[in-house]
């Protein structure tokens, strides 16, 4: 029995000139899984010995190799994964699939995510002169406003004391272990301004060794753990104590400015009413410069 005419019904034409054995076999599947061709059970077929004449007319097919004499050519329940036909194929077939290698679903490789970029190193608190170019360079930074020098082996960068963390951050190293900034170097990490002569901390323990060029000045004080604050990795006083300390200062400067204008600066930022500092300053009779800082409270309550 030949099956010359079950096949050549279907319109097949040039393009399929060039089918292989191989082809033959996925054309009488597709046909079969489409219900384009009806086989029955008694049909025998044969693998690999189709050809171009077999497919297209002028040649039987003989057969040579039988596959199953008594099955029915069936589609499997599970197909492999599919790879999109030519576009010559999808012409005649429509855009189907056809069956390809299996491909599983894996973790992507690292190019797709491209190369990973490190971070960038934070900025030193404190930059180290010698580590600059020249001290041409340094004139320039300092020139151009970029840098402000604490002595002749240290500065900070202007813009990291535009933040409050940033400048508890260049305040911390020069503050001793178990101290706490306090005064004016408390008032410039919360206002900033100028930087101090001096750098006032509260410790019970006295320093001669002057940091940055700058004269450690200790205050022993016997202060409430709520009036600590702690910025990144550095003890100050809070506004409210640091408002009281500077309206008890005998010298009416602060930083350079007077200390009428840091007060009102400081308590307006951080909200600290003339009457708390009253009632801190009434509780603690023994301050330093007492008196002088309640008339300097009174004085500022007029004002405001």
């Amino acid at each position: 029995m030949t099956h010359t005419s079950k096949i050549i019904g279907f319109g097949l034409q040039s393009p399929c000139s060039s089918t292989s054995p191989q082809a033959g076999e996925q054309i009488i599947h597709k046909f079969t899984n489409l219900g384009l061709l009806q086989v029955s059970p008694d049909t025998t077929f044969y693998s690999r010995t189709m050809n171009r004449e077999h497919v297209l007319g002028g040649a039987t097919w003989a057969p040579v190799t039988t596959l199953g004499a008594s099955r029915t050519l069936r589609a499997t329940t599970k197909p492999p994964g599919r790879t999109p036909l030519t576009d010559t194929a999808q012409q005649y077939f429509g855009p189907r699939y056809e069956t390809g290698p299996t491909r599983t679903r894996g973790r992507p490789s690292t190019t797709e995510f491209g190369t990973l970029v490190p971070e960038p190193k934070p900025l030193p608190s404190l930059i180290q002169i010698g580590d600059l170019p020249g001290p041409l360079s340094l004139s320039l930074l300092v020139n151009e406003g970029i840098v402000t020098c604490l002595d002749r082996s240290c500065c900070y960068l202007n813009e990291q004391a535009e933040g409050l963390y940033g400048r508890a951050s260049i305040v911390m190293p020069m503050v001793p272990y178990g101290a706490a900034a306090s005064g004016g170097l408390a008032l410039w990490v919360w206002i900033n301004g100028h930087f101090p002569d001096a750098l006032d901390i509260i410790s019970n323990s006295h320093f001669r060794t002057p940091v940055y060029g700058r004269p450690l000045r200790p205050h022993q004080r016997q202060l409430d753990a709520r009036y600590l604050m702690k910025l990144g990795r550095l003890w100050v006083t809070s506004p409210l104590w640091t408002a009281c300390d500077l309206a008890c200062d005998p010298t009416g400067q602060c930083n350079g400015e007077d200390i009428m204008a840091v007060l009102h600066e400081l308590m307006e930022r951080y909200h600290v009413s003339c009457g708390s500092c009253e009632a801190l300053l009434s509780s603690n009779p023994r301050w330093p410069g007492h008196a002088r800082g309640l008339d300097t409270i009174k004085r500022l309550k007029t004002i405001l």
